[in-house]
């Protein structure tokens, strides 16, 4: 029996299995839709990290969800949290205590005029590029 592949429209989104495995310290559902239209915004054929990324803010947060000045609060405290979000990864050394890793993922978020911008920290490019 043939096997069928699942298409989605748009474009393809790679992250390492060491990234897919981590665990990462996001709580709030607009910071994570945040991370992953970023994340969505690299090209799988890219060698290394543009300058900066930026997505509308249309793309993550709906409408209906939150509005006027409560938007502004919302998106701000998505923005601070995605300043200090960390992938965390630990395993087992050979020689003793085990191994624990924790990387942030930016050096840089801001917000401005409906748009979130964000520089990916150079050492993510292991598990995105």
């Amino acid at each position: 029996m043939a096997m069928q592949q699942l298409t989605l429209p748009g474009e393809i989104v790679k992250k390492h299995n060491d990234l897919v495995r981590s665990k990462v310290n996001i709580g709030s559902k607009t910071a994570s839709r945040i991370l992953a239209c970023l994340i969505a915004a690299i090209r799988h054929d890219d060698t290394e990290f543009k300058s900066s990324y930026s997505v509308p803010i249309n793309n993550y947060l709906l409408p209906d969800e939150v509005s006027g000045g409560s938007r502004y609060t919302s998106i701000k405290t998505a923005c601070r949290e995605l300043a200090q979000a960390i992938s965390e990864k630990e395993w087992p050394d050979p020689d003793g205590d085990p191994i624990f890793q924790a990387m942030p993922f930016f050096t840089f978020v801001k917000y401005q005029k409906g748009v979130v911008r964000a520089v990916f920290n150079p050492k993510m490019a292991l598990v995105l590029l």
